[in-house]
């Protein structure tokens, strides 16, 4: 089976986070594993960034090669904070901060994706369209569909009075 080349990228640099999660007080019952939380969804990378502490969640925004990306853009998972003592995501403020002065001075764009995932667009041009904002062919042809038929309707069917 063939690995995609961005979830290698991605895999390569985080080796250490997976031997090191396997110190976690959970990790046998909620093991962190590249094989399992790293993969490829709409053509982005997801790194799911569950059942890593804060530390090994902040280590992986400093050990992962987001330049290398192809996609152009990597989500990163880190939930809504169900187990984090407090309000909101432990996880989830520490991973943005980190992440949001690595963007700041890499001239990459950070924003929510929903509300226990990051969205990280380091190549606007790379990334899918949904990514961007941009509309997809389906539903560009969507809209000229609508207007043709809106504009046959409002003008009558030729050749009929």
């Amino acid at each position: 089976m063939t690995v995609h080349p961005d979830l290698e990228g991605l895999s390569d640099g985080l080796g250490e986070i997976e031997e090191a999660a396997k110190e976690l007080d959970w990790a046998d019952a909620r093991p962190w594993r590249r094989n399992t939380h790293l993969w490829i969804e709409k053509g982005v990378p997801v790194i799911d960034l569950h059942d890593l502490n804060v530390r090994l969640g902040k280590a992986v925004v400093a050990q992962a090669d987001f330049d290398a990306v192809d996609a152009g853009a990597v989500i990163l998972v880190t939930g809504v904070g169900r187990h984090s003592m407090g309000s909101g995501s432990a996880l989830r403020r520490a991973v943005s901060g980190k992440l949001g002065h690595r963007a700041a001075a890499s001239g990459w764009e950070l924003r929510p994706l929903g509300s226990g995932r990051l969205l990280l667009v380091t190549d606007p041009q790379r990334a899918p369209s949904w990514v961007s904002g941009g509309l997809g062919w389906p539903l560009k042809l969507g809209i000229v569909a609508f207007v043709a038929a809106a504009v046959w309707v409002c003008l009558g069917t030729p050749g009929m009075s």
